[in-house]
């Protein structure tokens, strides 16, 4: 247990594991509304403080996009991905506590060792959101992965890079967490899905205060919003785990194999062709998965797309 909390305060966001797979066939309504509801009154929660304290010293809108980013970054578990998965205000599968509970032993990635840290920690539930299938988790990558990945590109920035050089330094800084200490070194699974999420969380702090809109306005000292939070802008199908899949390592892959070939039927489900072709319209190559294809073909990662669903069922998968 002693290593465990050490590992734990080590991490700097330690997000729950995933499975669309298991959500699939299951009727869920759209949590949209409720999720931009939810961020938009924490936002002007930040701003209702700021706006207190502005008399002590005036803050660039920059410092504000500090204080929106560090209300929402917690260590370990993350309060969005806390209330996405415990309010009644949006559907989720599995829907209740019970279930997952028995989540946890049940799902792809539920087959684990006691020693596996993962599976100490509850599984993160499916929501549907901007009409895709997420996991609760990805909020918390979109906030504290994205609040990292905003830091690292100003950081870059300040030392002369292009946003160019910037951004690529920053896609490869989350590539490379995920192929060490918060991907394959500790839970043995590397998620492409979360780092789509990242980095639209660090162009949502971005548009806080840059672009042609800026969702934040100043009035002499004061900051308001400019218009309530639209998860609508940020959330891809490449943030589902069923369609944009995770590769794992070969102790965690011998594990979770046997469990995915028990779905090579369902590819045949017409409610799963229906979703696939809704989001194959949906789906454009995002920078994220330039920079993974350019490291694949050049032998720098290992090949995630041979742990997809279909790569196993047609015997490609390793």
């Amino acid at each position: 247990m002693s290593l465990f909390i050490g590992l734990l305060a080590a991490t700097p966001a330690w997000p729950l594991e995933t499975d669309q797979y298991e959500a699939w066939g299951h009727e869920l309504k759209d949590s949209t509304a409720a999720l931009n509801a939810k961020i938009t009154y924490e936002m002007q929660q930040v701003l209702d403080r700021v706006n207190r304290r502005r008399g002590l010293r005036r803050l660039s809108c920059e410092t504000v996009t500090d204080h929106v980013a560090a209300h929402f970054r917690m260590l370990i578990f993350h309060p969005i991905e806390i209330w996405a998965s415990k309010s009644p205000l949006v559907d989720r599968y599995p829907p209740d506590d019970a279930g997952e509970l028995a989540s946890r032993k049940t799902n792809i990635l539920g087959n684990r060792g006691f020693w596996d840290i993962g599976g100490w920690l509850p599984s993160s539930p499916t929501i549907v959101v901007g009409g895709v299938r997420v996991g609760a988790d990805k909020w918390a990558h979109f906030f504290s992965g994205g609040g990292s990945y905003y830091r690292f590109l100003k950081r870059a920035l300040e030392q002369g890079l292009s946003e160019a050089e910037a951004e690529l330094l920053v896609i490869d800084r989350g590539i490379f967490s995920e192929e060490t200490y918060l991907g394959y070194g500790s839970s043995g699974v590397l998620s492409p899905a979360d780092l789509e999420a990242n980095y639209r969380g660090m162009t949502f702090l971005l548009g806080l205060c840059e672009g042609d809109a800026p969702q934040l306005r100043q009035d002499g000292d004061r900051f308001e919003l400019a218009r309530p939070f639209d998860a609508g802008e940020f959330v891809t199908v490449e943030w589902d785990e069923s369609y944009n899949n995770s590769g794992f390592v070969k102790r965690r892959w011998k594990k979770v194999k046997p469990r995915m070939l028990e779905l090579c039927p369902k590819l045949e489900d017409p409610w799963v062709q229906a979703q696939r072709a809704r989001y194959a319209k949906r789906d454009v190559e995002t920078p994220t998965e330039v920079r993974l294809h350019e490291l694949i073909e050049a032998g720098d990662l290992s090949d995630v797309g041979l742990y997809s669903l279909d790569a196993l069922c047609d015997g490609r998968s390793p």
